[in-house]
């Protein structure tokens, strides 16, 4: 089971669309499962000089993830999960 995941770089949402789509029905039920090794870290980063914005899926996406592995740090840097009009 992943225990660290990290991602870095101007094309943050859409890595992590590739990822959740690939993985979201197995990955979100075997975090939540009590004999697997959770998430220990989650670490995104954006490049460039303004904050990248990640589309509404992704963050409720990286919600759940934080959501079923509340003991994992989380460190965003450049990364607006902010809801914006």
């Amino acid at each position: 089971m992943l225990k660290s995941l990290a991602l870095s770089g101007s094309h943050i949402d859409e890595w992590i669309r590739i990822w959740m789509t690939r993985n979201s029905d197995t990955l979100l039920s075997a975090c939540a499962s009590e004999d697997v090794l959770r998430l220990r870290k989650l670490h995104l980063e954006g490049t460039g000089s303004v904050s990248q914005l990640l589309s509404h899926t992704s963050v409720l996406f990286i919600h759940g993830l934080v959501y079923v592995n509340s003991a994992a740090k989380v460190d965003l840097k450049k990364v607006d999960l902010a809801f914006h009009d």
